[in-house]
């Protein structure tokens, strides 16, 4: 049996917060190569804390020697991460060519002899580099509208979102929403809603005290609150 080709995937850093991209992920790992590229540049830079956090963050990524998935949970196989050099911006022209040339050298260097990857792209940040590398095929994976996300440069996230979409093989939504969206944008895509990890949830943790007074039932919400 021949070994299934290898995944290069871009999205959000390796192992910095639950993602459902990197979810799916971890339970491919056992069964074949993957290249996780840790990415850069959806938020325009700014004077502020959280850029200056940010700016450190990556780095520190960029210049320690030890390998970038030391990091990864024991308990999940570690994949090859991919930290490349980039330019914190892509809304000029030089600015996304610089991080294509960037990107695009440290995919193919990291990519070796390996055979040509399937490549998942969280992010319409690659739309250049789709044809810059030998590829079995191109996924977008949709999450959300980076579009209208608060932070965002939201119309440069708009413009490769429609380069990307037209380019790819294949187009995956999490939502009918974003299953429109990109239909507005000319491309059907299938559905593969969110769900729950349910061994993670199955297990009864210990009892809180702050709650062992309140009346049941309870009502849980899990995620985000932002604007």
């Amino acid at each position: 049996m021949s070994e299934p080709a290898p995944l290069l995937v871009f999205s959000d850093d390796w192992g910095r917060h639950p993602s459902s991209c990197q979810h799916l992920v971890s339970h491919l790992l056992p069964t074949r190569r993957v290249v996780w590229v840790n990415t850069i540049g959806t938020r325009p830079p700014r004077l502020d804390l959280a850029t200056v956090r940010r700016g450190f963050e990556k780095l520190r990524q960029w210049t320690r020697r030890r390998p970038a998935n030391a990091d990864t949970p024991a308990e999940i196989s570690n994949p090859i991460v991919l930290n490349p050099k980039m330019w914190p911006s892509f809304r000029s022209r030089l600015g996304r060519a610089m991080n294509k040339r960037l990107v695009g050298n440290a995919v193919r260097r990291a990519l070796g002899g390996m055979p040509p990857p399937v490549v998942v792209t969280t992010l319409p940040v690659v739309a250049d580099l789709v044809g810059e590398f030998p590829a079995a095929r191109w996924v977008y994976y949709c999450v959300d509208d980076f579009g209208v996300w608060p932070g965002l440069d939201g119309r440069t996230m708009q413009r490769m979102e429609a380069e990307l979409v037209a380019k790819v093989d294949v187009v995956v939504a999490v939502s009918e929403t974003l299953q429109a969206h990109l239909a507005r944008l000319g491309r059907t895509s299938h559905l593969l809603t969110h769900g729950v990890d349910l061994a993670h949830f199955h297990a009864t943790p210990p009892p809180l005290p702050t709650l062992a007074d309140l009346a049941d039932p309870l009502v849980v919400f899990w995620g985000v609150v932002d604007r």
